[in-house]
This record gives C-alpha cells, structure tokens and sequence, in this order.
C-alpha cells in the first residue's frame, strides 16, 4: 500500500520511465544495485561522484529492495561516506534530500543521512527516532542548529519514502507522501560544513557509528536548486526508482 508505509514485497526495476527535468541538478543518487554482500557501489547522479567508502557491517543486500535489485544493509554498527566537496553546500538554495528505509527494529536514535556530528555541529541530518518521531536538525547562518521533529509512528518490515527539503524559507519534513513537519520564515544561508556526507550513522572519525540505522536504506537522492515536492498537502510517493537521466 502507499501512504504512510509499504509492504516489503512492493519493488520495481530500477530506472523510472522518463526522465528527470531536474537531473542536472542531481548530486547524489544511490540505488544500491550489486552483488550481494558487496561494499562497493557507484553514485548514478548527474555528478557521477564515485563509489563511497563502505564502514563496518555496511553492505549490498539483494533480498529486499524498496527498487531494483538491492539496498544498503545497515545493522546499526555500519554506514557509509562521501568526502565533503563543493556541491553539498546548499547555501540558500532550494533542495531534496529523499530516500527509501526499511527499519529492522524502531529502537533508539537512528540517523538516516546527515553531514553533522555527534555534537551537532553540521549542515543537517534526519532521523527517525524510537518509532515515533522524525527528526531534521539543520544549521542556519546566525541562527544556529535548527530541530525540527513532529510525531511519525513507523513500523518495522515496511518500506517508507522519508524526505528532507527546503523552499524559499519554509522547510518540510515527509514521510510516506505525508508532511510530518514545517518550519516556515527561515531566510538565513545554510551553514558550509566540511564533515562527510554520511548515510547510516552521524558523521564521526574513521569507521565510528553514533545513532547507527537498524535498517535497509535505498535510493537516495539529494537535489540541489529544487524543492521537488512542496506541498503541506503532501503527494503520491514514487512508484518507481529514481530517473538516471
């Protein structure tokens, strides 16, 4: 079912029909589709950026996928990490943060993507917090680290479609088609981090975990210059994997 969660069973091929208009400003884009067990993967956005480093437990995992034919497994001791560079800092831009998470259990604090520390220092980072609560810290020019959570009751063994974005001023948090939380009348510049882009775990040093996702993690996509779903009415989830052109 869409909505607020879908069965595991759901999975589409990889690759939408059609494409993209906003794919020149995609610059992460991760489907997780390689052999199984593997801890090498390739970024597919217009950016082309490379594999990123695999830590820990972190691998392919080809039994369940929200798409395709894999997702990146998580057991809460793994993630993985792409260098700090140019393209991730937002500015005042709009943007898309989105991917698709399974959850193996709902305990705890367990950081989704982010480019933030332990101490909370970073530009953002979402996550999902003890089964009921969506979380999005962002630090803002001025206005230091903003926390912007509301009520998200999510279950394990469901696959949900979890979203961080901004336009103009107004921030909103989505999960399932849902808008779980806004923020409006923020006109500040995000802050210019220098920490990893890091998905499963809060950025710390080396191979450390700190709020590690129990969880399978697929098609991630940041879009940077648009703000793809912009509604406090919420909208229809994909259907389909991300466009790769």
């Amino acid at each position: 079912m869409l909505g607020l969660g879908m069965s595991l069973e759901y999975a589409r091929s990889r690759g939408g029909g059609g494409g993209d208009a906003n794919f020149s400003n995609t610059i992460l884009l991760l489907g997780f589709n390689g052999p199984d067990g593997a801890t090498t993967t390739l970024d597919e956005s217009f950016k082309m950026r490379g594999a990123p480093t695999f830590h820990g437990d972190a691998q392919i995992d080809t039994s369940i996928a929200a798409f395709g034919a894999g997702s990146l497994q998580l057991s809460g001791a793994g993630k993985i990490t792409y260098p700090d560079h140019a393209d991730f800092y937002m500015a005042g831009n709009d943007f898309t943060i989105e991917l698709w998470t399974r959850f193996n259990s709902t305990a705890g604090f367990q950081n989704l993507i982010g480019q933030s520390d332990i101490s909370a220092n970073g530009a953002f980072n979402l996550d999902a917090v003890n089964g009921t609560i969506l979380r999005a810290r962002f630090q803002l020019v001025s206005d230091g680290m903003v926390n912007m959570q509301n009520t998200w009751n999510y279950a394990i063994n469901t696959q949900y479609h979890v979203v961080l974005e901004r336009s103009g001023s107004t921030f909103r948090t989505y999960a399932g088609g849902v808008m779980i939380a806004k923020l409006a009348g923020l006109t500040n510049q995000m802050v210019d981090d220098i920490q990893d882009i890091t998905i499963g775990s809060l950025t710390t040093a080396g191979a450390g975990i700190t709020n590690g996702a129990n969880a399978r993690i697929d098609e991630v996509r940041i879009t940077k210059g648009a703000a793809l779903y912009n509604n406090d009415a919420g909208f229809t989830p994909p259907i389909t994997a991300f466009p790769r052109s």
